[in-house]
């Protein structure tokens, strides 16, 4: 699955607003590849300016790859990013 998250970061290089832009992928297990997306995304640092605009726009975009488990008494399906 390709996730492409749309982020707002300040000034000191700290995302304060990340949403789901895009999603490809099957439907199993979308929501939570969503959630780790935005977890990944808001966790994201970039280089501070303090003299660039209060806050700037842009795009992450989040691949994941899924594992087939042979553990059955687990999910079948594992998320690695």
């Amino acid at each position: 699955a390709t996730i492409i998250v749309s982020i707002l970061v300040d000034r000191t290089g700290k995302v304060v607003s990340a949403s789901v832009q895009d999603y490809t992928g099957g439907t199993e297990g979308r929501a939570k590849l969503e959630e780790l997306a935005l977890k990944a995304a808001r966790s994201a640092r970039f280089s501070a300016n303090p003299a660039g605009p209060i806050n700037q726009k842009g795009t992450i975009t989040i691949n994941f790859k899924l594992k087939y488990s042979q553990d059955y008494s687990d999910s079948k399906y594992r998320a690695s990013d």
